[in-house]
């Protein structure tokens, strides 16, 4: 299945009332990784977090017309000269299709075209952090916080 990074610019939106459709299924799925529904305090915290990263609805480019084509989010940081995912989310709904290692492709396509020298993570589970070795990413050595990185 083709997928898309879509840039969300959450920057000049000042409540969730001003949220596209693509911006409030990123909310929705943002709460998926808090196991929560999304409660309008959730949504701020959320909105909040995504107005200080670079955000990505993750599409779906073959979904059929009539469906909704977000089934992932991406916030990523850019310190240096490295790219650090802050999130990586795929809905619940469309896990086990391999999305998320497409997500991971497209995440470090974007980090080459940008010339960054290596990404980083911090998983947030155990299943995370063996996906994503399964990837290539290794502890960093540099931080001994549990740190994931890998050298692009």
């Amino acid at each position: 299945m083709p997928l898309k990074l879509k840039p969300e610019n959450f920057r000049n939106t000042k409540s969730v009332k001003e949220l596209t459709p693509a911006q409030q299924r990123f909310l929705e799925i943002g709460a998926q990784l808090h196991d929560s529904e999304l409660t309008p305090q959730l949504a701020r915290m959320i909105l909040q977090d995504a107005r200080t990263k670079h955000a990505y609805s993750v599409t779906d480019t073959d979904a059929p017309e009539g469906t909704d084509p977000v089934v992932g989010i991406v916030t990523l940081e850019t310190p240096d000269d490295d790219v650090h995912i802050d999130t990586l989310v795929i809905d619940e709904q469309r896990r086990g299709q391999r999305l998320g290692a497409g997500t991971l492709r497209l995440i470090e396509a974007l980090a080459r075209n940008n010339n960054a020298e290596r990404i980083t993570l911090n998983p947030v589970s155990d299943d995370a952090g063996r996906f994503y070795e399964a990837h290539g990413y290794q502890p960093d050595g540099d931080s001994g916080d549990g740190m994931l990185s890998k050298r692009l």
